[in-house]
């Protein structure tokens, strides 16, 4: 599959990032739950945490993250 036939999802909450990738069809191809300390709540913090989460769930759902 190519990524134009894939979506991220994200859920940003208060303890843990839910992310997951699934085909255009709707399958899940990969998930992935990240807990959140208080020193990723920060600002700043967020924006890299929610990198680094996409990056790695792209990866074992076998896509490139491009941005």
């Amino acid at each position: 599959m190519t990524p134009p036939d894939l979506a991220i999802g994200i859920d940003l909450g208060g303890t843990r990032v839910k992310a997951g990738v699934t085909s255009a069809a709707g399958a899940v191809l990969a998930q992935l739950v990240e807990p959140v300390s208080a020193t990723d709540k920060a600002p700043e913090a967020i924006v890299p945490l929610l990198a680094d989460v996409v990056a790695r769930v792209a990866a074992a759902a076998g896509a490139p993250a491009t941005a």
